[in-house]
């Protein structure tokens, strides 16, 4: 039942006042104010994480996943009436399989994270500027995969050895 007003609180975009007389006629609360239904709103986070992350889940593991491209990004999520970012949504995503291999809900306090555990030697990873930080290129370099990511003109690129390089020197000579 608690499901039932979330959906209809965020599927139908009804006002709170609305969503307590639609719980009632259908059964899925006693009548109740707008207020209580507010409350009952805010005890349902961890459900909706929970089904979120159960849905979003990888249908397989990751080493039986053919080697190919990943794609990983993040979004935000901000409850009604917020103020900023109340969670993360931090997902893999595999085009070969058509397959979400990773998804995690966390709070704004964590931020956009990168979990190398859904990566496997061979692949390409592919992210947004987030992720030309060094821990992540560490991680996934690590697992054998290499990565593309968008950066700006002003990031230095450097060699293994830690001296300054061009985007020329990067591409490998015939």
């Amino acid at each position: 039942n608690l499901l039932r007003l979330v959906f209809g609180y965020s599927i139908l975009d009804l006002p709170l006042r609305s969503v307590a007389v639609w719980g009632s006629n259908v059964g899925a609360c006693k009548p109740s104010s707008d207020v209580a239904i507010l409350k009952q709103l805010q005890h349902a986070r961890p459900l909706v994480a929970e089904l979120l992350s159960m849905y979003l889940a990888p249908r397989v593991r990751p080493g039986e996943l053919p080697v190919g491209l990943r794609l990983i990004d993040a979004t935000t999520v901000s409850g009604p009436g917020s103020k900023g970012v109340d969670w993360w949504i931090n997902v893999v995503y595999a085009p070969k399989s058509g397959m979400t291999i990773g998804c995690s809900v966390s709070p704004a306090s964590t931020g956009e994270h990168f979990d190398a555990s859904r990566v496997t030697s061979g692949d390409v990873v592919m992210g947004d500027r987030y992720y030309r930080r060094k821990s992540v290129i560490a991680a996934i370099l690590a697992r054998g995969a290499d990565l593309i990511v968008r950066t700006t003109r002003n990031c230095p690129l450097l060699r293994l050895d830690g001296t300054r390089c061009t985007p020329d020197d990067l591409i490998p000579k015939r």
